[in-house]
C-alpha cells in the first residue's frame, strides 16, 4: 500500500499531508506560501505530537464521520488554527464571506441584528459555510463567549475540499437544510397564511428553507429580472417549480442566483403542473444549486 508522506512546513511549522509521488517537488506550502521541498519518505520525522491530537480529536466532530485518519489528516492540511479572547468578532455580518470554521475550543454566539442571540455553537461545531456556499456577504455575527480555538480554511481551499472529499458535501448538504434563522422562523409563522417581501431582505434559498422547515403547503412566486418563477410546496416538500422556460430541478438550480426582485406566498394548493412530483432533498438541491454557481463564478473569472 502506498503510505502519505506527513510533514511540518519548515517555515510555519503546519502539519502537511502529500502522496508519495511528490516526493523531491519543490512547491509553495499551502498554509505560508512559502516555498519547500517534499521529503523523501525515509527523511520525515515523526509529526508533532500536537497535531496528531489535532486529528484525533477532529475524527469525533460530526464534519469527519465516515472519513479515515489518513482523509482527515489530508483534509486539517489545509487549515490553520488561530485564537480568540473572550468578547472578539469572529465574523462580522455584513462583511465578505472569506473563510470556513471548526471550533477546537470553547464557545461562540451567532448573533442577529441588534445583537440578538441566534443560536449557541462549541467544539466540534462549524461555521462560516452559508456565505462561502451561497457567494452572500455574511448573514450574522459570531462572537466568543470564553477564550476559543478555532480551525480555519480559506474559500478557494473550502471549495477545493467539497470537490475532492464527497462526504463532506453530504454533511453540508444536511448542515444546510436545518439552519433555520430565527427570523426565517417568524418568517414561517406569517407564512400560514400568506406572505409577500423583497428579495434583498430574504434569499430564494432562505424562502425554500423556510417553506421545507415548516412543512407549508402552498405557491412562492418571484419576480425577478430573470424572469417570473412559481415553486409549489405540499407539506413542505417541493414538488414543481417553474422559472422562465426552465422545469423542476433546473428551475431551481437557475432561481438560487437572483438577489433582486419581489415574492409573494399563497396557502393552499388549488392545482398543480401535470408533472408535479417530488423534486428530491432540498438540501442536495440547495448545495447542487450553490455548487454550480460557484463554477460559474469561477469560470467567468477565468476570462
Amino acid at each position: 500500500m502506498i503510505e502519505d508522506i506527513r510533514f511540518n512546513c519548515r517555515h510555519c511549522r503546519s502539519h502537511l499531508v502529500v502522496e508519495t509521488r511528490g516526493a523531491g517537488w519543490i512547491v509553495p506550502c499551502p498554509k505560508c506560501g512559502l516555498e519547500i521541498t517534499i521529503p523523501q519518505p525515509d527523511e520525515v520525522d515523526s509529526p508533532d505530537s500536537d497535531t496528531d491530537n489535532v486529528v484525533a480529536l477532529a475524527r469525533t466532530f460530526p464534519l469527519f464521520h465516515g472519513l479515515n485518519q489518513s482523509a482527515v489528516e489530508r483534509i486539517l492540511s489545509y487549515f490553520q488554527s488561530a485564537s480568540f479572547a473572550r468578547g472578539e468578532d469572529v465574523l462580522v455580518m455584513g462583511e465578505p464571506a472569506k473563510s470556513f470554521f471548526i471550533i477546537l475550543k470553547g464557545t461562540v454566539v451567532i448573533l442577529g441584528e441588534k445583537d440578538v442571540v441566534l443560536a449557541s455553537l462549541a467544539m466540534g461545531d462549524v461555521f462560516g459555510e452559508m456565505g462561502l456556499l451561497s457567494g452572500d456577504p455574511v448573514s450574522a455575527t459570531v462572537r466568543s463567549t470564553e477564550p476559543v480555538q478555532v480551525l480555519h480554511t480559506s474559500d478557494r481551499n473550502f471549495h477545493t475540499l467539497l470537490r475532492t472529499f464527497p462526504p463532506l458535501t453530504l454533511f453540508f448538504s444536511g448542515l444546510l437544510a436545518g439552519r433555520l434563522t430565527r427570523k426565517n422562523l417568524e418568517r414561517a409563522q406569517d407564512m400560514a397564511s400568506g406572505m409577500s417581501g423583497m428579495l434583498s431582505e430574504i434569499m430564494p434559498a432562505d424562502l425554500i428553507q423556510t417553506l421545507h422547515q415548516s412543512h407549508k403547503t402552498g405557491v412562492l412566486c418571484l419576480y425577478t429580472q430573470g424572469g417570473d418563477a412559481k415553486l409549489y410546496f405540499e407539506y413542505g416538500h417541493l414538488i414543481a417549480a417553474e422559472y422562465g422556460n426552465e422545469r423542476g430541478r433546473e428551475a431551481i438550480f437557475k432561481l438560487l442566483g437572483e438577489s433582486e426582485g419581489r415574492f409573494s406566498y399563497s396557502a393552499g394548493l388549488d392545482s398543480t403542473p401535470n408533472e408535479s412530483e417530488d423534486l428530491g432533498d432540498v438540501g442536495w438541491l440547495l448545495m447542487e444549486g450553490f455548487r454550480r454557481l460557484d463554477e460559474g463564478r469561477n469560470a467567468s473569472a477565468d476570462y
